[in-house]
């Protein structure tokens, strides 16, 4: 009993050990205490009512810890603290057996935090030590290795079989698991932009989305995502809800992708200009912004198609919104544009004069710029002169707005790092820029970073800060950022064509098999009857052969298991797949005094186990035989077992 619970601490463990990242700190360590003390023996020396004891300081903690008792993430943790006391508590086989089912449960959450491709595998390796430990410690087999090698091989023949329900199961909208429920979300932007925020984000190398073209990709790549209309003279913020654009766009051009979505829990997605249609579970807004209708909590994979298209008309209340400033609000740059327009600059000249101004040699592009104080736009202009593209962004936008030229900043990201045949976008790719309104052309984009000295070049379709982090990059990292990206490619492809597999790439599918089409629903509904006939034809077959060999089979197995566990403890363990007649004559040979018994045990064992009906007096027989066997000897290998061994 104490081996078999080494197995079934181990097994509880490696199930959990995903969740340690996302469990309270405090719930993993407990669990990785009880999971050494039983794998070490130290249980030994712990009484019997110490299992309801740590179970009741289990639940007691998590509950004085806990925020919320009702959400899922609790859920799991209960769950995780509960099943780390239980081993303590099986006693027998069927505690042990039931304790493994709970560790299915486990694995099963932790493909509720992530959906990689890391961790299906993960789970799967745990799948299958779980499988194996319930396997041993039923008795099933006197050997780890073979339960090993019997779990392996039930879940490759399986393998077949969750593939055709995959791909031919009527398929719901959504991913593969269907649920995501991490809260641990990150995010590239907030609802508010700050001079000094991007510059923040730009330090992250982590990927925000990804992006596959299915036409020909563009020269600039600025990803759309939030506009920021409103500033108090320090924050820029979104002004309230634009209107919905209600029909498709028109225009030139036009540029088919797929993006790949990292979780971010906010609404918005993020597209070039312009988008023809928003995607599925999407609106789009009359400024070309994307806008989901829930908080993107888990990847998301969508489509869109740009254009080259004009901007509707500016309404009245959007031209007021992006020509307001802050009264009595950086007096110096005020006092700049004015002598622009007293010199007759207007529209067009208003925005060359800005952009020669910010990128003239007093100006420098920096990760790390100088506080701003005071009058934040005057202060940035006339005494730091360096910033990120959140400085230079606000600062002509401001000047814009001083001109009455309707401005506005947009959020989003800037080109990504190329990859086979898609493209990484990372939060070191965020960017921000403006946007300006000029009737010949409607809103136009600028970015006042394009020229500042120390800035990226718009033809590379790189950030400062991906630029600076490439060109440190020593031959070693670079190695290993290769293989980063072969890594990365596999998981595109797994977040591609499994999880983002939905009805309309199984009708694809399904249609290259004549299948799809006007018998979409005929072969969805025969595919499930097969699928919901084969599971209730292999639960009859279980629950009826158990019950039919229930009271023979299984109590004969367990007795010949315990006489070949009698011999072990000498030092004669049977070779895996070695049948009774080969076992009885190596037994005769290793312990030549226990002959006659070996002889009248392996002659009931083999008549039990082969004759139709046996009877229940020779069972009887049988088993008071093998208990009462005594092996007082220790095996010595002799020739004969050498022989075995060699065939």
């Amino acid at each position: 009993m104490l081996r078999t619970s080494k197995f079934l601490s181990a097994s509880i463990l490696f199930a959990t050990m995903p969740l340690f990242y996302f469990l309270p700190t405090w719930v993993s360590l407990w669990c990785l205490f009880l999971s050494t003390l039983q794998i070490t023996d130290l249980l030994k020396k712990i009484p019997n009512f110490a299992g309801s004891l740590l179970a009741l300081i289990g639940l007691t903690a998590l509950i004085a810890t806990s925020n919320s008792h009702y959400s899922l993430d609790f859920c799991v943790a209960l769950l995780a603290t509960m099943t780390a006391v239980k081993p303590i508590e099986a006693r027998t086989s069927r505690d042990q057996a039931v304790t493994l089912c709970m560790a299915y449960f486990i694995t099963l959450t932790s493909l509720w935090y992530s959906n990689m491709l890391s961790v299906a595998f993960y789970s799967l390796l745990s799948i299958i030590l779980t499988t194996t430990s319930l396997g041993y410690v039923n008795n099933a087999f006197t050997s780890f290795t073979n339960s090993a090698k019997l779990s392996s091989r039930i879940l490759l023949q399986s393998l077949p079989f969750a593939l055709v329900l995959f791909i031919a199961f009527p398929r719901l909208n959504g991913s593969l698991w269907g649920l995501n429920v991490s809260g641990d979300t990150a995010s590239g932007f907030s609802d508010s932009l700050s001079m000094g925020e991007v510059s923040k984000i730009s330090k992250d190398d982590s990927t925000a989305f990804r992006v596959e073209f299915i036409s020909r990709p563009p020269i600039q790549m600025y990803w759309k995502g939030i506009i920021f209309s409103f500033f108090d003279g320090k924050n820029w913020r979104q002004y309230g809800e634009s209107s919905l654009l209600n029909q498709a766009r028109t225009g030139k051009n036009p540029i088919e992708y797929e993006i790949v979505l990292e979780p971010h829990g906010k609404k918005w997605l993020f597209s070039l200009d312009l988008p023809q249609t928003a995607p599925t579970g999407a609106k789009q807004t009359t400024d070309g912004v994307l806008i989901s209708d829930r908080p993107i909590t888990e990847r998301k994979m969508y489509k869109v198609t740009s254009v080259s298209t004009k901007s509707d008309l500016i309404t009245r209340s959007s031209r007021r919104i992006n020509t307001r400033i802050p009264r009595r609000s950086n007096p110096k740059t005020q006092e700049l544009v004015m002598s622009w327009k007293a010199q007759g600059l207007r529209g067009e000249d208003i925005i060359k004069e800005a952009q020669k101004f910010l990128t003239s040699k007093d100006f420098k592009y920096s990760l790390e710029p100088p506080l701003v104080k005071g009058q934040f736009i005057d202060d940035f202009l006339f005494r730091t002169k360096q910033g990120y593209c959140e400085h230079f962004a606000s600062a002509f936008t401001y000047m814009m707005r001083v001109a009455k030229l309707p401005a506005r900043i947009v959020g989003g990201y800037l080109g990504g790092e190329v990859n086979g045949n898609y493209t990484i976008v990372r939060q070191a790719d965020a960017h921000v820029w403006s946007e300006v309104w000029l009737n010949k052309y409607g809103w136009i984009r600028v970015d006042p970073t394009v020229g500042v000295a120390g800035a990226n070049t718009i033809s590379k379709n790189l950030t400062q800060a991906s630029q600076q982090q490439r060109q440190n990059q020593d031959l070693f990292t670079k190695y290993f950022k290769v293989i980063g990206l072969k890594i990365d490619a596999v998981n595109f492809a797994w977040d591609k064509w499994v999880l983002g597999y939905d009805r309309e790439q199984q009708e694809n599918i399904l249609n290259s098999l004549g299948l799809a089409g006007k018998y979409f629903t005929t072969s969805s509904i025969i595919f499930g009857l097969l699928a919901l006939s084969l599971i209730v034809g292999l639960l009859a077959s279980y629950l009826f052969n158990s019950a039919g060999r229930k009271n023979t089979l299984d109590n004969i197995g367990k007795n010949y298991e315990k006489l070949i566990k009698k011999f072990t403890k000498k030092g004669l363990e049977k070779p895996p797949g070695m049948g009774p007649k080969n076992y009885q004559l190596e037994l005769e040979t290793s312990f030549p005094e226990l002959k006659q018994s070996i002889e009248s045990i392996m002659e009931l064992y083999i008549k039990l186990r082969f004759e139709n009906a046996p009877s229940e007096a020779d069972e009887i027989t049988f088993t008071k035989l093998v208990d009462e066997l005594k092996v007082n000897t220790k095996h010595k290998h002799s020739s004969i077992s050498k022989e075995l061994d060699s065939l």
